[in-house]
C-alpha cells in the first residue's frame, strides 16, 4: 500500500494501464485452466484439512502449551494467506488475467499476501527456535516462551506484516506465468532497473533461507547428541518425528524463498517459476496435512471429539512439540495428563 496511500503521483507512473493494450498477448497465452484448476483444488483440501486442527489447538489443553500459539497463530495466517495464492491465484490463471486486467483488486490482493508471507514465514523461525530450545533444556524454553511471553514473541511477525503492507511495494499477478511480481507489466515492458525491487523482500527470503537453515542444523544437531544420552528407544523415535514435522512444516517456506530470491535476480523458466506458485501454496498448506497425519495429540483429539476414540492421552510436550516420547512409563510418566476413559 506503499504507493497509493504516501505516493500517488508515482504510483500513477509506475502502475499506469494506459500506456498498452492487455490484448496485444492473447487471451489463450496468458489462460491457464489446468493449473488454474488444481490451485483452487489444493486450497479447498487444505482449508478444509486445516480448520479441525485449529479448532483442537484452541482448547485449553493445547493452547497453554507455546508452540501450540504459535502454530495456531501460523495456522489463521496460513488460511488467510492460501485465499490470496491459492483460490485467488487459480481464478486469475483460469481467466488468463495480468495485473492491468484488475489492478486495484490484485493491488490489494497482493499487498494482503505478501504481507501474510512475511507474518507466516517469521512465525516459522520463532517455531522453529521454540522447538530447539524445547529439545535443549525444557527449563530455558519456558523461561523465554512460558506463559505469555509468547505472544511477545508474535508480535514481531505481526509488526513486520503490517510494515510490509503499509510500506512496501506489492507483489502482483502475471497469467503469462501464473506468478506474482513486483513488475505489474511483466510480458508487456521489461524493467531492467531497479524501480520495481522490493528490497525488505529481498533481505526478508534470504534471512528465512539463512534462519531456517541454521535453526534446523541447530535442532538436528542437538537431536543427535540427546540422541547418544537416552536409552529409550522409544524417546530417541519420537524425537526423530518431532524433527520430522518441523522440519517438514518449514521446509516450504525454504524452497519458496529460495524460488522467489533467484528470481529476482536471475532469469528462469516457466517451469521453474511454477514450482515457485506451488511451492508457496504448499508452504501455507502442507501444515494442516502434517497435523492430521504425524501429530498423534491433534489426531487422537480428534477422533474423541467424534466419538471415534473412547481415549486420549495428550502431554504437554507432545508430537510437534514432543521431546520425550508418547507412552514413556519410566521417570517421565509424571508429564502425561490421566487418561480419559
Amino acid at each position: 500500500m506503499d504507493y497509493v496511500l504516501w505516493n500517488r503521483e508515482e504510483y500513477s507512473e509506475l502502475y499506469n494501464c494506459s500506456f498498452y493494450d492487455v490484448n496485444t498477448i492473447p487471451l489463450e497465452k496468458r489462460q491457464h485452466f489446468g493449473i488454474g484448476l488444481s490451485l483452487i483444488i489444493m486450497f479447498g483440501i487444505f482449508e478444509t484439512l486445516y480448520i479441525p486442527s485449529l479448532y483442537v489447538m484452541r482448547k485449553p489443553t493445547f493452547y497453554s502449551q507455546p508452540c501450540y500459539k504459535i502454530m495456531h497463530y501460523m495456522g489463521v495466517v496460513d488460511l488467510l494467506c492460501m485465499v490470496m495464492n491459492g483460490f485467488s491465484t487459480g481464478i486469475f490463471a483460469m481467466t488468463g488475467a495480468v495485473f492491468c486486467s484488475y489492478p486495484s483488486l490484485i493491488y490489494g490482493l497482493g499487498t494482503f499476501g505478501l504481507a501474510l508471507w512475511a507474518a507466516q514465514s517469521d512465525a516459522g523461525m520463532v517455531l522453529a527456535l521454540n522447538r530447539c530450545l524445547e529439545m535443549y533444556d525444557p527449563t530455558l524454553c519456558a523461561h523465554y516462551f512460558g506463559g505469555k511471553k509468547t505472544y511477545l514473541w508474535l508480535m514481531f511477525p505481526t509488526i513486520h506484516a503490517l510494515w510490509f503492507a503499509f510500506f512496501t511495494k506489492p507483489i502482483l499477478f502475471s497469467g503469462l506465468h501464473v506468478s506474482w511480481f513486483l513488475n505489474p507489466h511483466v510480458g508487456y515492458y521489461e524493467d531492467y532497473s531497479t524501480r520495481y525491487l522490493n528490497l525488505i523482500h529481498v533481505i526478508h527470503n534470504i534471512t528465512v533461507l539463512v534462519g531456517l537453515t541454521i535453526l534446523y542444523a541447530a535442532f538436528l544437531f542437538i537431536l543427535i547428541q540427546k540422541a547418544h544420552l537416552i536409552q529409550s528407544s522409544s524417546r530417541t523415535e519420537s524425537q526423530r518425528q518431532s524433527f520430522l514435522q518441523v522440519f517438514i512444516i518449514c521446509i516450504f517456506n525454504a524452497l519458496a524463498a529460495a524460488i522467489y530470491i533467484w528470481e529476482q535476480f536471475f532469469s528462469v523458466s516457466n517451469f521453474f517459476i511454477l514450482c515457485g506458485s506451488y511451492s508457496w501454496l504448499c508452504a501455507h498448506g502442507c501444515p494442516s496435512v502434517i497435523y492430521l497425519l504425524m501429530n498423534r495429540s491433534i489426531r487422537n483429539n480428534l477422533k474423541r471429539s467424534c466419538g471415534i476414540s473412547k481415549q486420549i492421552n495428550t502431554s504437554t510436550n507432545l508430537s510437534i512439540i514432543q521431546v520425550q516420547g508418547k507412552g514413556q512409563h519410566h521417570h517421565h510418566h509424571h508429564q502425561h495428563e490421566p487418561h480419559h476413559s
